[in-house]
């Protein structure tokens, strides 16, 4: 996929132009409320595919997004991955050797990560997918 010479700003949501990309699904920048800094936030939804396929993509795209900014100069100071699975193992190699910041979203920390009518929607979203209850 060919990277555009965007760079996302607070209270905006990205997605890849392309339907077929292959890193990541949206992203958007959040704000460390105490110290101002922004941290850029990358959204994988792997519903369907294993873990180790969505934390090959994510850091393929935060690295080569990190090399972006900082030739930029940007004020995002860190990227933070958030991969949405069917299910995860903590303790897997791929998690642990992970060299960004991750939030692992399975369907039983669904509501914990997504509040109220948002954690109905992704719920929607895994069963029209055919995603496995948990």
């Amino acid at each position: 996929n060919q990277a555009t010479a965007y760079i996302p700003t607070e209270f905006c949501l990205c997605h890849p132009e392309d339907p077929n990309h292959q890193y990541i699904d949206r992203t958007a920048v959040a704000t460390n409320q105490a110290t101002g800094e922004e941290c850029l936030v990358l959204y994988q939804d792997k519903l369907n595919a294993d873990l180790s396929e969505a934390l090959r993509s994510l850091k393929t795209a935060a690295s080569k997004i990190e090399k972006f900014l900082k030739k930029k100069q940007t004020k995002i100071v860190s990227i933070l991955c958030v991969a949405q699975v069917v299910s995860y193992n903590r303790d897997s190699t791929s998690v642990k050797k992970f060299p960004f910041p991750i939030v692992l979203i399975d369907q039983k920390s669904l509501r914990n990560v997504y509040r109220g009518t948002f954690a109905n929607a992704i719920e929607y979203q895994r069963q029209r997918s055919g995603c496995p209850q948990l």
